[in-house]
């Protein structure tokens, strides 16, 4: 299999990381990406022996240049088209992938979409109307020649369906899921001393761990920053976006996966803030997978895709709804919706390795 991933390898690991991984006990997998020049945001994520990972040397600068940007294309085409034809699965996780190898695919190949996001609805696309024109078509373009289209959420496939008329009976739907390493999660000792004393000084330790970009609410943040002087917010993750300055907003930047359920342990409610718009409505939210493992108090704004997970995460549907959660937490009466045990079990049944497995059935059956 022909494994084409949009983010580097040692990116925060998302769900193009998890199902290689686990996608290599059916298949034989070789993973490639875009050369990263860009270091800020990188972890040190180590692949199973069996996984081999390769990098797509392309030209630096091509967000400064349109000519470096079409040189870039026929480099990493021509790296593709001289191996294309080892592999009888083709694997792509972004409509730009699949412009790098439309017309180099070879006629016995099985084409798999893995549509993770909504990407029409990205912030750059969508101030950029060429770009959105341009990928309009491509998807249109990947999703008829898909063998196999994997969407991570029902609002999604939706959307699919809507704006391409796509057949409906070659998507699948696989949500996002939680990693489990016994080994690592619950130990309390690996975590950095900045950390360490950044979680002792603070009262009330209220933690985000993921991407921040434009949706994330820091006017609801903010905001409950001056109404509860005793509440602290700790953000995990690489930034997009300028985070305001305020002494109880700590942020430090990316880390990794390994660390996240230490600093879950260490924390008091865990939150997911986001403002509602067409891309988030489409995000089956990992987060939550791994928020409910930890056993912590957690709490999410509600759309679609949350209510799957109310009867483990608090959902809340303005800020008077937040404060209410807040007002319990420094009120030491906030626990946990679902005890410790029911947690570990419902992760259990929605981890990488089972959506894999049932990935892995849909793919030898079509």
């Amino acid at each position: 299999m022909l494994y084409l991933i949009h983010v580097p390898w040692k990116w925060v690991k998302q769900r193009p990381h998890f199902l290689a991984e686990y996608l290599s006990n059916y298949y034989d997998i070789d993973v490639y990406f875009k050369k990263q020049y860009q270091k800020r945001g990188l972890v040190k994520n180590q692949p199973p022996g069996d996984l081999r990972i390769h990098e797509l040397f392309k030209l630096p600068f091509e967000r400064f240049s349109s000519i470096i940007l079409k040189v870039n294309f026929y480099i990493v085409r021509f790296q593709l088209k001289k191996i294309i034809n080892q592999f009888d699965i083709v694997w792509v996780t972004e409509p730009g992938l699949y412009h790098l190898v439309s017309g180099i695919l070879p006629n016995n190949v099985k084409l798999i979409y893995d549509c993770m996001d909504d990407a029409l609805e990205s912030p750059k696309v969508k101030l950029n109307k060429k770009l959105a024109h341009q990928l309009f078509y491509l998807e249109k373009e990947l999703l008829d020649k898909s063998d196999i289209i994997f969407s991570s959420s029902d609002y999604l496939k939706a959307k699919l369906l809507e704006r391409y008329r796509v057949n409906d009976k070659k998507i699948f739907v696989v949500n996002n899921a939680v990693f489990i390493d016994q080994n690592e999660n619950f130990k309390k000792d690996n975590l950095s001393e900045d950390i360490i004393n950044q979680f002792q000084k603070a009262k009330f330790k209220i933690t985000y761990i993921g991407a921040i970009s434009e949706w994330f609410d820091f006017e609801l943040i903010l905001e409950s920053l001056n109404k509860f002087k005793e509440i602290t917010y700790l953000l995990f993750g690489p930034d997009f976006i300028e985070i305001p300055k305020h002494k109880r907003i700590i942020h430090f930047g990316s880390i990794e996966h390994e660390y996240i359920y230490q600093i879950m342990e260490n924390s008091d409610l865990l939150i997911m803030p986001f403002k509602l718009n067409e891309l988030i409505l489409s995000v089956n939210p990992v987060k939550l997978y791994e928020y409910i493992y930890s056993g912590k108090p957690c709490a999410a704004v509600e759309y679609g895709e949350s209510l799957k997970f109310k009867d483990y995460v608090y959902l809340y549907k303005n800020k008077k709804e937040y404060f209410k959660i807040l007002e319990k937490l420094v009120n030491q009466k906030l626990s946990p919706k679902k005890s410790g045990e029911e947690c570990k079990f419902f992760a259990e049944n929605n981890t990488w390795e089972k959506r894999a497995k049932f990935m892995a059935k849909i793919i030898d059956k079509n």
